[in-house]
């Protein structure tokens, strides 16, 4: 079975290096080169040397230049993902406080889509859990829905009535409903719009056949000037000659 292509975005230090440290073990893992990394170290000395060379440089692909200029002291792999750890899982409490801010700061933008805004509060959640910042339930819950847009208050109203506590899964779960309702809300105003512009043209087919046969009792044009006036008045239709021009 070949390997698959997998590719994660580089970590720069700005975007969640809990969410970059997850996608980056489970490459490794899918590389088989997570073996220096794991307490269990044992096998052929020549062969580990070779997983820890390509570990190593396979996490340095994955480094913005201004990270890799950081850590660039670190010439094993242990030492280089201690490293990063140290300096972006600190548990400061300047790094709580930026983090908490990010996550109170937070709102949805009107041109955001929905999946994109959930991503984005999972990042900060993720990266708050990691050093050991423990935001309640219900908390995350009510600050996702306070992040809302005006286009959605109408939603949040109606969700929150006759509720005494409410979790993080059930708003993501109310916000799906949503989205996928709105979604084939969508798709049935084009079906039926579909729908129309199908009935026009089937009545103006109907209505130029119609046409058709009423033309086909009336006077045909070769014969037009034989006819009187009374006798064209007195015939269905109306019979025209190339051009528009009648023969009275």
């Amino acid at each position: 079975m070949s390997a698959m292509n997998v590719k994660i975005d580089k970590f720069s230090g700005r975007n969640s290096f809990g969410l970059w440290q997850i996608k980056m073990k489970a490459l490794l893992k899918q590389q088989s080169l997570w073996a220096p990394l794991s307490k269990d170290k044992g096998g052929d000395a020549a062969e580990m040397a070779t997983f820890e060379e390509k570990a190593h440089s396979t996490i340095l692909l994955c480094l913005e230049d201004e990270v890799i200029i950081d850590v660039s002291d670190q010439t094993t792999v242990a030492g280089l993902w201690k490293k990063l750890e140290s300096w972006y899982m600190t548990k400061s409490l300047q790094k709580k406080l930026l983090l908490k801010r990010r996550l109170f700061a937070l709102r949805m933008q009107p041109d955001t889509r929905l999946k994109d805004h959930l991503d984005q509060l999972n990042s900060i959640l993720l990266d708050l859990r990691n050093i050991d910042v423990k935001v309640e339930d219900e908390d995350d819950a009510l600050l996702l829905l306070v992040s809302l847009p005006q286009s959605y208050e109408n939603f949040v109203e109606s969700f929150i009535i006759n509720k005494d506590k409410v979790t993080l899964e059930e708003v993501r779960y109310a916000l799906h409903s949503r989205e996928l309702r709105r979604q084939a809300g969508d798709t049935a105003t084009d079906n039926q719009a579909v729908g129309l512009v199908a009935s026009g043209s089937n009545r103006l087919r109907h209505s130029n056949n119609k046409n058709k046969r009423l033309f086909s009792k009336g006077p045909k044009p070769d014969d037009i000037c034989n006819y009187s006036e009374d006798d064209i008045k007195s015939k269905q239709g109306v019979a025209l000659v190339d051009g528009g021009d009648t023969c009275l």
